[in-house]
């Protein structure tokens, strides 16, 4: 899960920032369509993540454990939605 949520993390924030000299920026609405394709796929990863930690409690593993291990990942997932709007 985390190499995806990074795919789309890196995928997002190549949508937002300026590109690279050289590189062709995209018109304006299929960033935008792109942005919140991403957005999407993120707010869906950020609402499995809690579902995560419960299923570790649930097995008995150390659920706590999870949840830190995950913390990165949901502060980027928060910042990213945070920026365009959209639950947190």
């Amino acid at each position: 899960m985390q190499s995806t949520t990074g795919e789309y993390l890196r995928q997002f924030w190549f949508h937002i920032t300026p590109p690279p000299e050289g590189v062709p920026r995209l018109p304006v609405e299929e960033r935008a369509q792109k942005i919140g394709a991403m957005r999407d796929r993120l707010l869906v990863i950020q609402k499995r993540i809690p579902e995560l930690v419960s299923q570790a409690a649930m097995h008995r593993w150390d659920s706590t454990a999870v949840q830190e291990a995950f913390a990165p990942t949901m502060a980027a997932i928060e910042r990213a939605v945070g920026l365009v709007g959209g639950p947190s």
